[in-house]
């Protein structure tokens, strides 16, 4: 089970890279990351609760406040 901090971690990297692409199959996501099926799920949870995400079929889009928040930590990691 990820820790709060690891958590973090691949959940920001996750909204960056949908910020970026626009949105992409689930595996794409997990199999990039190196995570199993147990840690990605609950990211997704997390996400998807505080309303980042959206999941049609196997395909994850950000919403308009989660494109914000991709954006935001792009912005501050081009700096």
């Amino acid at each position: 089970m990820l820790r709060a901090k690891e958590l973090t971690v691949q959940a920001t990297a996750i909204l960056a890279q949908l910020a970026e692409s626009g949105g992409t199959p689930e595996s794409h996501i997990y199999i990039q990351l190196g995570m199993n099926l147990q840690d990605y799920g609950l990211i997704r949870n997390v996400l998807q609760g505080c309303g980042f995400i959206r999941i049609t079929g196997n395909f994850v889009s950000l919403t308009e406040s989660g494109q914000k928040a991709g954006g935001e930590i792009n912005a501050k990691l081009s700096k």
